[in-house]
């Protein structure tokens, strides 16, 4: 049986942290534009106190931001199935307001918490099964979805990887340690973790400037969409170099 408390946890989270943040200082880096590209139409954004759906996709938006936060910090704090527990919150958000933005007219069942909203993301994929055409930017966020509620989200075996390890006492005995943090050895996988968290949120970033768009005053959405677009592009890039083990894969800033 392991023994621990809670300054103990909390002075390794810590140290998580910022070991996490020097060694992945690239990737932090990154972080920040990734951030700047959320925060760029926020103090645009003029909502009519009357306007509930403004409201609601606003929220959602800020909502989806502060889990970028949460997802990444998390992450690096080598809480790998919380961090991806964190990230599918904000995927059920942006599809929520994906949702709204098709079809305003369902806003009240959103907050009466019925009907399309109760399961966001099997509506919206049986909407892609009825007409392909629907929702298009939904797809890779879907498998996202997918992929977070199995290793973060629920009690599934495979939401133990890098959590319980075999330690040997001598050739005919071991025991089974439960870690406390969850995280991989091998960096490169580490790494390749980090950059797929930024990753998922570009994709949900790109399904919000529609909606909040429409809000903005003095803004030039056109640029930030094709910073947004350039963005994915680039943070796509090093994730599948990491894919292939491509340790010093390295984001490009945008032109």
């Amino acid at each position: 049986m392991y023994e621990t408390n809670l300054i103990k946890f909390a002075s390794k989270e810590e140290n998580n942290l910022f070991t996490s943040i020097h060694t992945y200082h690239d990737d932090v880096t990154h972080f920040a534009r990734v951030d700047g590209h959320f925060q760029a139409p926020v103090k645009h954004v003029n909502v009519p106190a009357a306007d509930n759906y403004g409201r609601m996709v606003l929220g959602l938006y800020l909502f989806t931001h502060y889990h970028l936060y949460l997802s990444f910090a998390t992450m690096l704090r080598c809480h790998l199935s919380d961090s991806l527990a964190s990230t599918r919150k904000a995927i059920d958000a942006t599809l929520t307001a994906y949702k709204l933005h098709v079809d305003p007219a369902t806003l009240q069942e959103y907050l009466d918490e019925r009907g399309p909203y109760k399961f966001i993301a099997r509506t919206i994929r049986r909407a892609r099964e009825k007409d392909v055409s629907m929702f298009p930017l939904a797809p890779p966020l879907l498998e996202l979805h997918g992929v977070c509620s199995r290793y973060g989200s629920h009690a599934d075996v495979a939401s133990f990887a890098h959590r319980v390890e075999v330690v040997p006492l001598n050739k005919d005995q071991a025991v089974v340690e439960h870690l406390m943090f969850q995280y991989p050895k091998d960096p490169d996988e580490f790494r390749y973790y980090i950059v797929s968290t930024m990753s998922a949120f570009v994709l949900m970033l790109e399904v919000f400037i529609d909606a909040i768009a429409k809000y903005t005053k003095d803004f030039d959405v056109g640029a930030w969409r094709d910073s947004t677009k350039k963005l994915i592009a680039s943070t796509e890039k090093v994730r599948s170099a990491l894919a292939q083990g491509g340790l010093q894969a390295k984001a490009e800033p945008e032109k």
